[in-house]
């Protein structure tokens, strides 16, 4: 076992997360994916490929248990569908997401944290976490726009 794994699990169970060997191939999954926004489906489907059968209802179980202890995040980003993020050794950071196609790409946090600081004192708040959506077009996107546009200008 690796050392940043053996702390994720040790920070895991500091939280009260009791491993048993279902919850650990669920957050496997996430280690084994890191920097990735999984869906339920999508760790079933992991899992299925090595082998490993979860009914979805024990995966979507762990994936509220490891919410409500703060081991993943529940992201929805313009879709029915949630979305998981492990924040277990992770940076905050915000996403820019395609209204196309819906990919989500991870940029840094861009507020300072003495701005952070400084607002949540003055306003007397906890603060757990945030997250910053940008909503527009990836590059990808922005090319099959302008190439469309450029064939239906064509056409008159």
């Amino acid at each position: 076992m690796s050392n940043e794994y053996e702390k994720i699990i040790n920070c895991i169970e500091g939280k009260g997360v009791r491993l048993t060997p279902q919850r650990r191939a669920v957050i496997n999954v996430f280690i084994e994916n890191k920097d990735q926004h999984l869906t339920a489906a999508d760790i079933y489907d992991l899992l299925k490929v090595k082998n490993r059968s979860l009914g979805l209802a024990t995966i979507y179980r762990t994936l509220n248990l490891l919410e409500n202890k703060g081991v993943v995040v529940r992201r929805n980003f313009d879709s029915e569908t949630s979305s998981y993020e492990f924040i277990i050794n992770q940076s905050e950071h915000n996403h820019l997401i395609c209204k196309s196609c819906g990919k989500v790409i991870e940029i840094p946090d861009l507020l300072p944290d003495n701005f952070k600081e400084i607002i949540f004192e003055q306003e007397k708040f906890h603060y757990i976490a945030h997250s910053t959506k940008v909503y527009g077009y990836c590059q990808d996107c922005q090319k099959e726009l302008r190439e469309e546009k450029n064939n239906n200008q064509g056409v008159n």
